[in-house]
């Protein structure tokens, strides 16, 4: 958010002035897993939401509040390798740029990233899918009230619409 970390690095395994962080809900079945959380930090709150939809559909909901006025928020995807872009759909517009990745610890290897970007007034919504068996030919952030609904669609054209409450 604005071009700052959450927290100040301070050595490898160290960090100065940790956000708070909590997990709001945490409930698993059969058919699906849900993990609600939420980090405080600089007045801001960002709540995250994972839904994965066994066996092979996460979704990942991201909601921004704080102050008033703009805002700049960027929100950056690591994949795999080039092909695991084909299985990962974002509800924005997104820049690709050259980053790194480590296969292993204390290995570092050039990669690309993706960042999808905010700019505005809160609260700002972004959202994500990653498919584990198809490919995904886009997602769509819904604002149906009171809870998002994400719509995503596969690239043979089957879609699925999910409310997160």
């Amino acid at each position: 958010i604005d071009g700052k970390d959450q927290a100040v690095p301070s050595g490898p395994f160290r960090w100065e002035g940790r956000p708070e962080t909590r997990i709001r809900e945490w409930a698993s079945t059969p058919e699906r897993d849900l993990l609600d959380a939420e980090c405080r930090y600089s007045g801001f709150v960002h709540r995250r939401r994972f839904l994965f939809l066994k066996p092979d559909l996460l979704l990942i909901l991201d909601q921004i509040e704080g102050p008033t006025g703009e805002h700049r928020i960027e929100q950056f995807w690591h994949a795999g390798g080039p092909q695991a872009w084909n299985a990962i759909a974002l509800s924005g517009s997104t820049t690709e740029m050259a980053s790194w990745r480590s296969k292993v610890f204390g290995e570092k290897e050039p990669s690309s990233t993706r960042c999808v970007l905010h700019a505005g007034s809160l609260p700002a919504v972004l959202a994500g899918a990653v498919s584990f068996a198809s490919d995904l030919a886009g997602l769509k952030l819904m604002t149906v009230q009171p809870h998002p609904c994400l719509k995503v669609r596969f690239s043979d054209g089957r879609t699925r619409e999910v409310t997160l409450g």
